[in-house]
């Protein structure tokens, strides 16, 4: 299968940059690595079960929402936009709700983020994407891939598919590869790169460099530009200094 990987986090092989650790506690939170450990969980299962004929997308950012779209597995036979959680415990997918189970109050209460509600914004989006591009698309499959084993999740009427890990050779025989091909090969190449023109797009926006309006200057050059300053200020009071001091006390 091919992978191709959209996250800041990780670079083209999928290899966690320097900062990630930084940057990913502080967009994902504490349990960043849990989270980024989960998704590459799901990705090997995928890959593994897979040939070359299906392309998988990872981390895509979607213009409007406020997370990206962890997997998105195109193929002939469909796309599949998933969500991926790596939670452990009781929890159930109740209509477009998404709850935990509060031992304290012997009952399932409503969680953030709502993660069936996640995998539908990202199915939507991304068809209403390749709808505009007029790409050969007849729909896009929401999921919710609950890859912990610990974790327990009961499902009621929901949107979204919601799977468990042990649920991942079913889905691959009786869905991705057994569904009626809808597109064919060069089908599934010029979607996928419709879909990372988008994520392109995204990435550029967000990792643009944060300049001055006015002087046109990166942070780093400014801190350089501050320490010399700096230097300057105490090398100009010294000799003030100095001079003050013979002033006073003559030759």
């Amino acid at each position: 299968m091919q992978i191709v990987h959209c996250s800041p986090f990780r670079n083209e092989t999928g290899q966690l940059l320097r900062r990630a650790r930084k940057d990913a506690a502080q967009s994902l939170g504490r349990d960043w690595k849990s989270i980024l450990d989960g998704e590459d969980q799901a990705a090997k299962m995928l890959a593994n079960a897979l040939d070359d004929s299906y392309v998988l997308i990872r981390n895509l950012g979607l213009p409007g929402l406020d997370h990206d779209a962890d997997l998105i597995l195109v193929g002939t036979t469909g796309l599949w936009a998933i969500e991926v959680t790596n939670l452990g415990g009781l929890h159930k997918a109740e209509g477009a709700h998404w709850l935990a189970f509060n031992p304290g109050a012997v009952a399932f209460e409503p969680v953030a983020p709502n993660l069936v509600e996640r995998a539908r914004q990202s199915g939507s989006t991304i068809y209403a994407y390749l709808h505009r591009q007029n790409m050969p698309v007849p729909w896009v499959n929401p999921m919710l891939l609950c890859i912990n084993p610990k974790m327990d999740v009961r499902v009621e009427d929901t949107p979204v598919a919601v799977l468990n890990r042990t649920d991942i050779p079913g889905f691959i025989a009786n869905s991705a590869k057994a569904f009626e091909q809808i597109l064919n090969v060069d089908d599934v190449k010029t979607v996928s790169e419709s879909l990372l023109a988008l994520s392109q797009t995204s990435t550029a926006k967000v990792r643009r460099p944060r300049r001055l309006p006015t002087l046109g200057l990166m942070r780093p050059e400014l801190i350089v530009i501050g320490l010399l300053a700096l230097m300057n200020v105490c090398l100009l009071g010294g000799f003030a200094l100095l001079i003050w001091r013979n002033t006073l006390t003559g030759p």
